[in-house]
């Protein structure tokens, strides 16, 4: 039986980086990363555990062993992450319904990312409901960027209720696409 969670000790912390590994860009084939999607970031252990001191990781499990996550992203630890730096100023610099985002109440998607074998189980979006119940007291919105070739979760972040607020190009050549879920 599939449980949401937070994460609670190295143990879980460990458990995303592992699910992680796998699913990063250079671990894939072509043709997993055009059906199956993939990971930009790689995070390390000390990092997780710093950017859950404030706001847990939200975690999917099965039998104890972890098979989806979430990572809360405050945007104070945008330069730990350089692959996300480039957004994370584009974010800042965004109005959305006129309201500047960098005066806005919103924390970044840092990354999600479900088991090959659990996916269209819904576990993207228990993931995502147990993150907003958890979050939405503290924040109007949660804002992330999807590269626009991973067409896998660009669609899954729009059933979930993001929407887009930019497409832009980086200067490595990667289009993006900043999607935001407003929770006001």
């Amino acid at each position: 039986m599939i449980t949401f969670a937070q994460a609670k000790n190295a143990e879980d912390l460990q458990q995303i980086l592992d699910l992680q590994s796998l699913n990063c860009e250079d671990n894939l084939s072509p043709a997993e990363i055009t059906e199956q999607g993939f990971l930009t970031a790689r995070h390390s252990l000390s990092l997780l555990e710093e950017m859950s001191q404030k706001y847990k990781h939200v975690l999917a499990k099965d039998d104890g062993k972890v098979i989806g996550y979430a990572l809360v992203m405050l945007k104070e630890f945008s330069d730990k992450l350089p692959v996300l730096t480039p957004l994370i100023n584009v974010v800042e610099e965004l109005t959305y319904k006129d309201v500047p985002l960098n005066t806005a109440t919103y924390f970044i998607m840092g990354q999600v990312c479900v088991a090959k074998e659990y996916r269209g189980q819904n576990v993207f979006s228990g993931l995502y409901n147990h993150l907003r119940h958890q979050m939405q007291p503290h924040f109007d919105y949660v804002v992330t960027g999807v590269a626009q070739r991973n067409t896998r979760s660009v669609h899954a972040h729009y059933k979930v209720g993001f929407k887009s607020i930019l497409k832009f190009r980086s200067d490595t050549g990667e289009n993006w696409d900043i999607i935001l879920w407003d929770w006001m």
